[in-house]
């Protein structure tokens, strides 16, 4: 059982899975070109080798910008050499007045950047017959950036909105292991950080964004992706990145431990409440890829309450003004953090009444 499991996990890697779909894609646009008799057959294979991303969405608006940059610098291209229609000097003045437009587009618009390649080969390289040549040229990227979509939706195919969630959901999970892991540090001066660094969240929650970007290009059928509707928003998706904020403030608060005393008298609160926090954001992630997860926080805001009464009661007896200050700057930033937990639990269940409110919290 052990080996079948393994295989199936090493095909959902990124990597392996693109390098599959990449030779697929290779194979199909190969395949179409020698049917069709297409001239520039390299183009094809060409564009389908590095048109592929990690998602369908993905390699859909990669395609599209491709063709599309393919098409303008073809069409300036054909335009120049019309004017400066002789060799020599001309051929370089056509090629350096192409390459400035299209590097002027690219600039507004990098994902067209690809037109700088048509646009340098058709002028340096004309065919016999310009116009028909330079679109043939186009015709076979297209075929080749198709051969790339398709493959990506016949082998192995994995939703741009799919792998937002995952990527998300595993952001999540490193945060709360680390806000976890920074409380235990509130109260214990000799724990040493064993968490991920917070540049590690904040790198996956940018990848995060810009799948989900890409998903906005998957306008292909549900049944062809066996896919369901995100539940990653872009709503939810700014709680996210404000839970890295968050994280950066309990990394702060956690580099001085409270005092001896007051550690010791907290020690067992704040670890609970850690774990709760770490269970919950838990929670969170298979409650992005799982749509029947339930999340409850009532257990949670209880267990701030209790710590949140401490925290107060010692606040009010301690002689030592910035051990007080760094007791409540603790207890606000568990609030913070709390309230962001119950964000994002909103997003994913905006329904359910039962919350507690963080006013009630204390």
């Amino acid at each position: 059982m052990r080996l079948p499991l393994r295989i199936k996990q090493s095909f959902q890697n990124d990597d392996i899975r693109t390098t599959i779909q990449t030779a697929a894609a290779v194979l199909i646009a190969y395949g179409v070109v020698a049917i069709t008799g297409i001239n520039d057959p390299s183009w094809a294979v060409f564009s389908a080798l590095f048109v592929v991303q990690a998602n369908v969405g993905g390699t859909i608006g990669s395609a599209l910008w491709r063709v599309a940059g393919a098409l303008i610098g073809a069409i300036i291209a054909v335009l120049l050499m019309l004017i400066f229609n002789e060799r020599g000097w001309h051929t370089v003045v056509a090629m350096l007045a192409g390459v400035s437009i299209m590097s002027l587009i690219s600039l507004r618009k990098p994902d067209l950047s690809y037109g700088l390649v048509t646009v340098t080969i058709i002028t340096v390289a004309p065919d016999f017959q310009l116009v028909e040549g330079a679109f043939s040229k186009v015709l076979a990227i297209a075929i080749g950036s198709c051969s790339a979509i398709l493959a990506c939706l016949l082998v192995l195919p994995v939703s741009a909105y799919r792998s937002a969630d995952a990527k998300v959901a595993d952001a999540i999970r490193l945060c709360a292991h680390a806000i976890a892991d920074c409380l235990n540090c509130t109260t214990d001066d000799q724990a040493g950080k064993s968490h991920e660094a917070e540049y590690e969240v904040s790198r996956r929650l940018r990848e995060a964004w810009l799948v989900w970007q890409q998903a906005s290009m998957e306008k292909v059928p549900r049944p062809l992706l066996y896919r369901r509707r995100s539940r990653c928003t872009r709503s939810f998706l700014t709680h996210a990145q404000r839970l890295q904020e968050n994280l950066a403030l309990a990394e702060r608060i956690s580099d001085r431990p409270l005092n001896g005393p007051m550690s010791e008298q907290h020690k067992a609160q704040l670890t609970e409440l850690g774990e709760a926090i770490e269970r919950q954001l838990n929670e969170v992630s298979v409650a992005l890829t799982q749509r029947e997860a339930c999340i409850d926080t009532t257990d949670l805001w209880e267990q701030y309450r209790q710590f949140a009464e401490e925290a107060d009661y010692s606040a009010r007896n301690t002689d030592d003004p910035a051990e007080r200050e760094h007791l409540l700057a603790l207890k606000w930033v568990c609030n913070v953090i709390l309230t962001n937990v119950e964000a994002l639990k909103r997003e994913l269940q905006p329904d359910d009444e039962e919350a507690c409110e963080p006013n009630n919290a204390g």
